[in-house]
């Protein structure tokens, strides 16, 4: 029998039950298909698409050495499959669930009507969740050869520019790939989890505290049963060293997430409070614009600005930071949930839909109540950045301010001269303890531009 293996967010070739399937099945046909209009959604980005690319390169390689290269086609998932089978005599489909976004339900409904009616059995398969045990038998299992399916061009991989995206500048991006993904896996189960208790928490040790799996995990370059498995491995070593502990959190954090992949989506719920007019997409070219603020780096609040920054340049952000972006854009700045999460989801190299939106409607349910001072950036920030070294490094405009002013330097008296003219005062303040954000009055927003700026807020008034 020839199959059908379609690839989605699980490109690999190890412990993945669909190419076993397949395999034991007869010939293999593997398909990767680019769709256009996926990658003009308001979700999608460049870096996104870069990062992609180049997980599918790795596996048209690994595919290669097992025998049957992977075919890459561009366009209509339905238009390609019906010419592929009838070209191919083939039956039956093998997929893994997609933990997609509306679009891709969609889409799967209409291939699901085409296979109805044309006769072709499509079996959708689960992935491997963390909290199933490889074992030495499974460990074997991984296909070692493949019978391939002959005649169909392998086709190329179209860059980001070929999709007609617009450019997207992300310069500290991780690399995508299975190899990437193993080595992040066996630096952090073997030299990086001993900190990952307490470093996690903050972006300035976060990069080095955390797996940084999760772009890897979305795109299924490794399986959550690879993970989960090398964590169980590493903890058998010495039961009493201290990433022992820290691996028990890390793999309570991977069952948490299949957790949330389980759920349904609720990305729609949170579509529904798109606003009326389309945001203004620009840089921040009005100070009354909070949204641009937001998205630039530029709200006057150094910490939120400096996370921002950071996710710009490199596409990811700790789960905590994440959070607190989002909290103090729904919350303080006024910004709806359905423009927050839409650009956060853009700038997030490891976009994971499900887990991304039950994130945002989460955070902004929360956002429409009054929230307490510990959410407020200044106050996440001389927490996790006691000292100002991640501010000062993503704020280079604010390397004069003295470290005792550097969560709120619109209260050092030399602002206004040495920093103001490349810095803005804060969009949102402290109201109180109880409430947290809250938006500025005008003579704060205007205080960027006032000579007496300094002397009027220098005591915190």
């Amino acid at each position: 029998m020839n199959v059908l293996i379609w690839y989605k967010r699980d490109l690999r070739c190890q412990h993945h039950p669909a190419l076993q399937a397949g395999h034991d099945m007869g010939r293999v046909l593997p398909l990767y298909i680019v769709e256009p209009d996926y990658w003009q959604l308001p979700d999608t980005s460049a870096r996104q698409w870069d990062f992609t690319a180049e997980c599918l390169t790795e596996l048209r390689d690994d595919l290669a050495a097992l025998g049957a290269p992977l075919i890459v086609r561009t366009g209509d998932a339905v238009a390609h499959l019906d010419r592929l089978c009838r070209q191919h005599h083939i039956a039956r489909i093998i997929s893994h669930q997609e933990t997609g976004n509306a679009w891709c339900a969609t889409r799967d409904r209409r291939v699901a009507d085409w296979c109805q009616s044309a006769g072709i059995e499509w079996t959708v398969l689960p992935q491997p969740i963390a909290t199933e045990r490889l074992t030495d038998d499974s460990l074997g299992a991984t296909v070692t050869h493949l019978n391939a399916v002959t005649g169909p061009e392998p086709g190329p991989i179209p860059s980001a520019k070929s999709l007609k995206m617009l450019p997207d500048t992300c310069p500290h991006r991780q690399v995508g790939g299975r190899s990437q993904a193993l080595q992040h896996l066996q630096s952090f189960v073997q030299l990086r989890s001993d900190t990952y208790r307490t470093g996690a928490a903050s972006p300035l040790t976060a990069e080095r505290a955390c797996s940084r799996l999760s772009a890897h995990l979305a795109l299924g370059t490794v399986s959550m049963e690879e993970v989960a498995h090398a964590a169980r491995l590493r903890q058998a070593e010495a039961p009493g060293k201290l990433w022992h502990a820290a691996l028990a959190k890390f793999q309570r954090q991977l069952d948490r997430r299949d957790h949330f992949l389980a759920l349904p989506d609720v990305s729609a719920t949170v579509y529904a409070q798109r606003p009326p007019t389309a945001p203004n997409m620009g840089f921040l070219n009005e100070r009354s614009d909070g949204y641009a603020a937001w998205r630039a780096g530029q709200t006057g609040l150094p910490y939120l600005d400096a996370c921002m920054r950071y996710l710009s340049a490199t596409g990811w952000l700790n789960a905590g930071s994440r959070a607190m972006v989002l909290r103090a854009a729904t919350g303080g700045l006024g910004i709806s949930a359905y423009d927050a999460g839409m650009h956060l989801a853009r700038s997030a190299t490891d976009y994971d839909p499900r887990l991304h939106w039950a994130q945002v409607l989460a955070i902004s349910e929360h956002s429409a109540h009054p929230t307490t001072g510990a959410a407020h950036p200044v106050a996440c920030g001389m927490k996790d950045d006691p000292k100002g070294a991640f501010i000062r490094r993503w704020l280079p405009e604010l390397a004069l301010v003295p470290e005792p002013f550097i969560h709120q330097p619109w209260k050092w008296p030399g602002f206004h001269a040495h920093a103001a003219r490349r810095y803005p005062a804060p969009f949102v303040q402290f109201a109180n303890a109880a409430l947290g954000l809250r938006r500025a009055p005008p003579d704060l927003q205007r205080a960027a531009h006032s000579r007496d700026f300094a002397q009027r807020h220098a005591a915190g008034k």
